[in-house]
C-alpha cells in the first residue's frame, strides 16, 4: 500500500513539476531569441562603429590637406601682393 501510495504521490509531483517547467522553457526561448537580438544588433553597431571612425578619419585627412593647400595659396597672395 505504501509503495502505490508512493508511485501516486511520484506521478502526482512529477506531473506538477512537468507543469511548471513548461513556462520556464518558454521564457528560456525567448530569452534566448532576444539574445541573439541583441548579438546581431551588437555586430551592425561595431560595424557601424568602425565605418564611422574611418570617415572620421578621412575627414580630418581631407581637412588637414586643406589646410596645407590653403596656407601656401595665402603665400602665394603674399608674393603676389608683395610684386605690386
Amino acid at each position: 500500500m505504501d509503495k502505490e501510495m508512493l508511485e501516486a504521490l511520484r506521478a502526482m509531483f512529477k506531473e506538477e513539476l512537468k507543469a511548471e517547467l513548461e513556462p520556464i522553457k518558454a521564457d528560456i526561448k525567448e530569452i534566448k531569441n532576444k539574445m541573439d537580438s541583441v548579438y546581431d544588433q551588437t555586430a551592425d553597431l561595431t560595424e557601424f562603429r568602425t565605418e564611422t571612425k574611418q570617415g572620421i578619419s578621412d575627414i580630418q585627412r581631407n581637412l588637414n590637406t586643406m589646410e596645407l593647400v590653403t596656407s601656401k595659396n595665402w603665400n602665394d597672395i603674399a608674393q603676389l601682393k608683395s610684386i605690386k
